[in-house]
């Protein structure tokens, strides 16, 4: 699996990320990715980027209900190769391993809901 427009991605890979960058900078009027600081440095200012949150329902496409199986069978062929996880396994496995969640001070929480709370 190549990154995302790399050399062996080519022109759909390419294609893909400046589609990206085109939702998630410019229809949100934030920075393109080049523009913003580094996630992995704690210098500069906060990188001020954009999140698009497109939402389709697959039934309503040319595969319909036979999408999420489709998918699936994609999934499967992506771990097949040796070292490969998909986007979310992390988290997903985190989640197992603390059923319960994770135990925060009421006055956290309360400060959290507050703060999440549309005003």
């Amino acid at each position: 699996m190549a990154p995302l427009g790399g050399r062996s991605a080519g022109a759909k890979g390419s294609a893909l990320g400046l589609m990206i960058e085109l939702l998630c900078g410019a229809l949100t009027g934030s920075n393109f990715g080049y523009q913003g600081s580094s996630f992995f440095e704690p210098t500069g200012a906060p990188p001020s980027i954009g999140h698009l949150i497109l939402v389709m329902d697959p039934n309503a496409f040319g595969g319909g209900a036979g999408t999420v199986a489709r998918a699936e069978e994609m999934f499967a062929e992506i771990l097949k190769q040796p070292g490969t996880r998909l986007p979310g396994d992390g988290r997903l496995a985190r989640r197992a391993a603390a059923p319960g969640g994770i135990a925060i001070p009421e006055a956290l929480a309360r400060d959290l809901e507050t703060r999440a709370t549309v005003q």
